[in-house]
């Protein structure tokens, strides 16, 4: 059984503390979200992601796989064009992420651009039975 915090992902990630935290000074919008989906993928596969969403005593920024702005006094992550408190980034290989590759002008991953021709190919076919 998984032992929080000795064996949450994020310590054992070779990433500086800094990766979870919800600013750093001087960071880009675009360097802030590529930040963000790292840290997010890597709570993502947490074996104590649970326990990690239960700690009172974490301050804010990306804690068990869910961004926590609110905790930060007059700040949104929406005047960053973030996700909304709460909202879970979605995981490379579906639709929702190759759309937000292109959005933010990020290389497109293989899993990814598979997951959208594999959509637009399945439209293509629906409208041509129907």
């Amino acid at each position: 059984m998984p032992n929080y915090p000795a064996d949450a992902a994020c310590a054992h990630s070779g990433h500086p503390a800094g990766t979870w935290d919800e600013r750093i000074a001087g960071e880009t919008a675009a360097q802030r979200q590529a930040r963000y989906t790292l840290a997010l993928s890597i709570c993502a596969e947490c074996p104590v992601r649970g326990e990690c969403a239960n700690d009172q005593d974490l301050g804010g920024g990306i804690r068990a796989g869910i961004i926590h702005p609110d905790k930060v006094p007059g700040w949104s992550g929406l005047d960053w064009g973030l996700p909304a408190p709460g909202a879970h980034l979605a995981r490379c290989g579906t639709v929702s992420a190759y759309n937000r590759h292109l959005r933010n002008g990020e290389d497109i991953d293989p899993s990814c651009r598979t997951a959208a021709t594999e959509y637009r190919e399945a439209n293509k076919r629906a409208r041509h039975a129907a």
